[in-house]
């Protein structure tokens, strides 16, 4: 439903159900022991979950004060939600289909419960700062999301809760200087109503920052600068909390109308690139290290194929 209140102002309302099937893994009756700590199994018992979304949306538009203002609240809820099936073994012992595990050893698989919904919000301001012919945008999240899960036969529910903001400063001076200046914070509370480990309860913070400019000036030469800040507090204590990413290059225009750039370029020119995702579930912690390439130079041609 769509509601026009004015020329500047509408209203919209959704309401969506849909089902969602488990996966073919998730039905397997096969067990993954890739990891000898971490076991897992299908269950061919699984039935499709079913899904209850409700959004509503508010848009205004100031075109005289060149001016908007933009808000959302919805949430989903999930019956049959597939959620997860922890065994903990506290002593050498044997699950399930025979399946043997050692002591510390956790075995999961999926499960349909019931009890899942999420709720967030978002809401963006966004006016002109004239004097530096830009773009500000101001906004505001938040999210509320329980998730049900069994552990050791006690029935969890894992709440995490988000709330955070950002501010975006974009400019609108000419096509040969851009520059966008942003940056987003969230603080994240996770507990767990019916555990046992309560150290799996987490509070971190993460704020990502990040400066991006382009100039076109003499002769064709163009300089690209992308400076990204990442923090996340709640990583674990061998790692660093801040990492900052730059990336450089400076290019020439060449051929007729500009079609081709020659751009000599360095990616994380500080070399200080973890990729570490911090991840907190029903049942452990965990930290992913990625691999990546680090530093590196490059040399690209671009050729720009344009229909006029």
């Amino acid at each position: 439903m769509r509601y026009f209140i004015s020329r500047r102002n509408n209203l919209r309302v959704s309401y969506l159900t849909n089902n969602d099937p488990p996966d073919i893994d998730q039905l397997q009756n096969v067990l993954n022991n890739s990891n000898p700590t971490q076991l897992s199994i299908g269950n061919p018992g699984l039935s499709q979950d079913y899904r209850h979304s409700l959004f509503i949306w508010y848009l205004q538009i100031n075109p005289g004060m060149r001016n908007s203002f933009f808000v959302m609240l919805g949430g989903t809820a999930i019956q049959n939600y597939i959620g997860n099936n922890t065994i903990i073994a506290d002593k050498d012992t044997t699950v399930l289909n025979n399946i043997f595990l050692n002591k510390g050893t956790r075995l999961i698989f999926p499960e349909n419960l019931n009890g899942y919904f999420n709720i967030r919000s978002f809401a963006v301001y966004g006016f002109p700062v004239d004097f530096i012919k830009s773009n500000l945008n101001l906004s505001l999240n938040a999210s509320i999301t329980r998730t049900p899960a069994v552990i050791n036969n006690v029935f969890n529910y894992s709440n995490s809760n988000t709330f955070g903001g950002g501010v975006v400063l974009s400019s609108n001076i000419s096509e040969n200087v851009d520059f966008t200046v942003s940056s987003f914070s969230s603080y994240n509370f996770v507990n767990n109503s019916g555990i046992i480990e309560t150290g799996i309860n987490n509070n971190y913070f993460t704020e990502n920052a990040s400066i991006r400019f382009y100039w076109r000036f003499w002769q064709g030469f163009v300089i690209q600068n992308s400076l990204n800040d990442q923090y996340n507090s709640g990583q674990g204590n061998n790692s660093k909390p801040n990492i900052l990413l730059w990336n450089v290059s400076l290019g020439l225009k060449v051929l007729s109308n500009d079609n081709g750039e020659i751009d000599p370029s360095v990616n994380d020119l500080l070399n200080q690139n973890t990729n570490i995702q911090h991840n907190v579930s029903d049942s452990y912690i965990e930290d992913v290290r990625t691999n990546v390439l680090g530093r590196y130079y490059l040399l690209s041609f671009v050729y720009n194929i344009r229909a006029y």
